[in-house]
């Protein structure tokens, strides 16, 4: 197996993965939702950041192919371009 870089202790971990494992299916799933959440807007403010530059449009399509590909994000920019301003 691969070596894991991380700051979190094996017992930290352990309590972490047992608490996990006790929580009901609604609180797993408000977990990982919450966390694709955080994921997401931490990806956004990243991009704003490192390009600062970039329109609204030009930071949407980035951020599109970042989290879904570049294909969506060639068909979000195209779709951006024909629509009414």
């Amino acid at each position: 197996m691969a070596a894991r870089l991380t700051d979190t202790s094996a017992e930290a971990r352990r309590v972490h993965v047992t608490l996990v494992r006790r929580a009901a299916p609604a609180q797993r799933l408000e977990m990982a939702r919450s966390l694709s959440d955080t994921v997401g807007r931490m990806s956004w403010q990243n991009l704003r950041r490192r390009y600062p530059e970039d329109t609204a449009t030009e930071a949407a399509v980035r951020f599109v192919k970042l989290v879904y590909g570049a294909e969506l994000a060639r068909r979000l920019h195209q779709f951006l371009l024909r629509r009414p301003s």
